[in-house]
């Protein structure tokens, strides 16, 4: 009896360390595509804004390119992989284009804030 009783105290515990090593596995998993995901829609976004601020200047917007990819440490073979990832999964597109439009919206206003406190202090030392 005494025997039983342990081996099911084992079981059990054996199954909560399964449990708890599967719960700790995920996790490491989905922090590390989070943080994957957040380093390429940095790129991303700062990629589309040097595409707009450089429309029509196309070696500038090259070289603002390369050194956004240089500072997040990604080639452009990573990207496309990357991007390829999402080709079939459609709600993951719009999830990943959300985050991109919130960061470019983002950086927007606040590239409007600091204009707005230039001209301030601007208008207030002709004064």
């Amino acid at each position: 009896m005494r025997e039983l009783i342990l081996r099911i105290i084992g079981l059990i515990l054996l199954l909560a360390l399964l449990i708890g090593g599967y719960v700790y596995l995920k996790k490491i998993n989905r922090d590390e595509l989070e943080k994957e995901y957040r380093r390429y829609t940095g790129v991303i976004t700062e990629t589309s804004i040097a595409a707009e601020l450089y429309r029509n200047k196309k070696d500038s917007f090259l070289i603002a390119r390369d050194s956004i990819l240089r500072k997040y440490h990604v080639a452009r073979i990573e990207m496309k992989s990357f991007t390829r990832k999402f080709k079939d999964d459609p709600q993951k597109w719009v999830e990943l284009w959300k985050h991109v439009t919130d960061m470019t919206d983002s950086a927007v206003n606040f590239q409007d804030s600091l204009l707005a406190v230039r001209y301030k202090m601007r208008r207030d030392s002709v004064k």
